[in-house]
């Protein structure tokens, strides 16, 4: 069975907006690390910590817990399992990530 998080970039923690980063995945060869595009145009300082949190994100080599320099603003969400149909799952999130974390 695979599993994923998603991973989601908490770009006003006063509104709780967030943005897809992306998700962890882990399969029987370890845990992998999916991008999402960028769906929303961010600019300035909010870009700059965009930037920063999608070169952290796949540093993680960790399902369970996030790693400390992860930060406060990159959130992992539960558990999910991908469908059992899907015979590659970390091409399966790639292709439809911003969908799933709708």
């Amino acid at each position: 069975m695979t599993t994923y998080r998603l991973l989601t970039f908490v770009a006003d923690p006063f509104s709780d907006f967030r943005i897809p980063l992306g998700a962890l995945v882990r399969t029987a060869g370890g845990v992998r690390v999916v991008l999402a595009p960028t769906v929303v145009e961010l600019k300035g300082t909010l870009r700059a910590a965009w930037d920063l949190a999608r070169r952290l994100v796949v540093q993680i080599d960790t399902f369970d817990e996030l790693p400390p320099f992860i930060g406060p603003q990159i959130v992992a969400g539960p558990v999910l399992r991908v469908p059992g149909e899907v015979a590659d799952p970390v091409d399966w999130l790639a292709r439809n990530l911003v969908h799933v974390a709708a």
